[in-house]
């Protein structure tokens, strides 16, 4: 596994996307914290599932075409 990461155009993927990486890692823990709680309303849920499905879909959208059989 490590040795795929090491590929050039693996390396420029994740340099491209570090803001993009994060942002996508800050909502999912967001998303979690309000599922653990049991006061969230439901239109909350929907919209932070919304958020995450957007920044995933923008990340794959980054991703070269080639690396996407790994992703």
């Amino acid at each position: 596994m490590w040795y795929w990461l090491q590929r050039p155009q693996v390396q420029k993927f994740l340099d491209e996307t570090v803001e993009l990486r994060k942002e996508l890692m800050l909502k999912r823990f967001e998303y979690f914290e309000a599922l653990r709680n049991p006061d969230t309303p439901a239109e909350k849920l929907g919209q932070l599932q919304r958020d995450l499905l957007k920044l995933s879909q923008r990340l794959y959208r980054k991703l070269p075409p080639a690396l996407r059989g790994w992703y």
